[in-house]
Formats: structure tokens, C-alpha cells, sequence
């Protein structure tokens, strides 16, 4: 299964809460999977880490990991116009 991440502003990668619950999302989907039970815990397991403890890091992408794209959170939140200023930009 592959595993999201976002590009660092350092050059390394980190992955998010929402990362994880958009892979544990994409595998809830899906029905085949070898140890998908498994897998699902070990998906809720990091994103109870990830939440308490803050976002993973690393310096390179593995095999099996995919680069995403954050989207802005004018654009993910459109109802919520408070949440545009973690955008960094002004209106």
C-alpha cells in the first residue's frame, strides 16, 4: 500500500493526520487486500501517534511512498473563512 507525503520546506518529507486518514480511508475501500485488518490498525495506531505527537519526518521517500500536493485551506475548508489564515496569505 502505498503512503502519502508531503514535501518539507527543508527538502525532507512529513506526513500529517490527514495523510494517514486519507491512506486508512483509500484501504477501508477496499475489499481484497491481504491482512487488511492489519493494516487498518496499524493505520489507526500512527494516526493516534501522528495526532498526539505531531507529524513524521523523514529525509527521502521510500519505495511504496507517494508525494502529494497540500491544497490550501481556502480550498479544502470553503465554509470555514478562519481557517484561511493558516493559508500565510492575506484575503
Amino acid at each position: 500500500m502505498s503512503r502519502r507525503w508531503f514535501r518539507a520546506h527543508d527538502g525532507g518529507f512529513y506526513r500529517n493526520a490527514q495523510c494517514v486518514a486519507a491512506d486508512r480511508a483509500e484501504l477501508a475501500r477496499k475489499t481484497f487486500v491481504r491482512n487488511r485488518r492489519e493494516r487498518l490498525r496499524e493505520l489507526d495506531a500512527e494516526w493516534t501517534r501522528v495526532f498526539w505527537q505531531g507529524v513524521v519526518r523523514k529525509p527521502e521517500l521510500e519505495p511504496g511512498d507517494v508525494e502529494v500536493q497540500p491544497v490550501p485551506f481556502r480550498t479544502a475548508y470553503p465554509n470555514h473563512p478562519g481557517l484561511w489564515v493558516l493559508d500565510g496569505e492575506q484575503p
